[in-house]
């Protein structure tokens, strides 16, 4: 039996047996049941708040360096990118393997373990689920 490589990158290598995250990390294929990427909450209001306290203070006492500091907390709050999770649910629980700030690449990871996932290897093709249902 031949492996089929779906996808090969630096931190995923997905084939019709297993998947493998950062070269350590094996899955096999049947032990997976869904797989989601969700976007984890980042503390940019935060900044903005403590921000603004500093920037509210800074007019209070006439201070032109806690308004600079106001301004720079404020600025770069815009700047916090959004982290995203690649999630597993396999037959023993959750597994989050890989966290990025790119979801365009965890998006690939995705689609390529729902290929191989509904793989076919006998006639080297994918097994088609019915889209609508005749009644």
């Amino acid at each position: 039996m031949e492996k089929r490589i779906f996808l090969q990158t630096a931190y995923a290598k997905v084939t019709n047996e297993y998947v493998l995250f950062n070269g350590t990390w094996k899955i096999d294929i049947q032990k997976i049941n869904a797989v989601f990427i969700t976007k984890q909450v980042n503390n940019r209001h935060h900044y903005i708040l403590i921000g603004l306290f500093i920037l509210l203070t800074g007019f209070i006492f006439e201070s032109t360096l806690l308004i600079i500091t106001g301004l720079l907390f404020c600025i770069g709050a815009i700047f916090i990118k959004s982290n995203y999770m690649l999630r597993l649910k396999i037959d023993t629980g959750e597994i989050r393997p890989i966290k990025s700030t790119n979801k365009r690449e965890l998006e690939d990871i995705k689609e390529a373990i729902g290929k191989a996932m509904f793989y076919d290897e006998d006639e080297d093709a994918y097994i088609q689920l019915p889209t609508t249902i005749d009644i």
